[in-house]
């Protein structure tokens, strides 16, 4: 009997621990996660939020992280300059392990492109006045800082003390286009305006805002 009952408390052990396990499993993600960062073309071109699952653009380092990695030569190898694999792989040269920080990579949008505008901060940060000239609502996001806020149309709203980097995702409703400008009038200020444009170069998007006060719009 002392048995059956120490049987029966280890699968009542067993049926918890996979209830809890199940349980951490269906835990939301963070939800200052939007959906622009999986997204063309944001989901090839920029990394998502910390504690965000990963996009196309972060699998796709990952993988090239994983496939420049070599097994270790041994030393007879190492002297003979060729390292033997097994039938079906290829043989890879001995030398240096490359860095890295020189690998090639897709560079990200705000290397390839002039800051639509730059401000001073102070003290790493910066006071964000966003104004809607669109004639249509949108939904703003600073992310990792506010949640998703509407701002309906021929609206301004005023950002106190936002810490750089920053990122504002920015995002019409209808799927209509977006035309960012911006200004700095004075030091520790930004600020921006929402405007319609029918070019097809612009796009609802993400604003982002560096460390030392350069903003560009992806």
């Amino acid at each position: 009997m002392t048995r059956l009952w120490k049987t029966l408390g280890a699968a009542g052990a067993g049926f918890a621990a996979a209830a809890l396990s199940t349980t951490a499993l269906a835990q939301p993600v963070g939800q200052n996660c939007p959906d622009i960062f999986y997204q063309e073309p944001f989901n090839s071109s920029r990394p998502t939020p910390e504690g965000c699952p990963p996009n196309a653009y972060e699998r796709q380092q990952d993988t090239a992280q994983t496939g420049n990695q070599q097994e270790p030569a041994s030393l007879e190898d190492l002297q003979q300059g060729v390292i033997n694999r097994p039938a079906g792989r290829p043989t890879l040269p001995t030398g240096p392990v490359p860095d890295p920080s020189t690998s090639s990579s897709p560079p990200l949008p705000e290397q390839l492109s002039d800051p639509v505008a730059v401000a001073t901060p102070l003290g790493g940060r910066l006071t964000i006045t966003l104004t809607n000239s669109i004639g249509a609502p949108v939904s703003y996001e600073v992310i990792g800082d506010t949640a998703a806020r509407e701002l309906p149309a021929s609206t301004t709203v005023t950002l106190q003390n936002i810490s750089l980097p920053a990122t504002i995702a920015v995002v019409r409703p209808d799927s209509g286009l977006i035309d960012v400008t911006a200004v700095s009038p004075e030091t520790g200020q930004l600020e921006i305006t929402l405007l319609q444009d029918p070019a097809l170069d612009d796009t609802q998007g993400v604003i982002s805002i560096e460390a030392d006060g350069r903003m560009f719009v992806n």
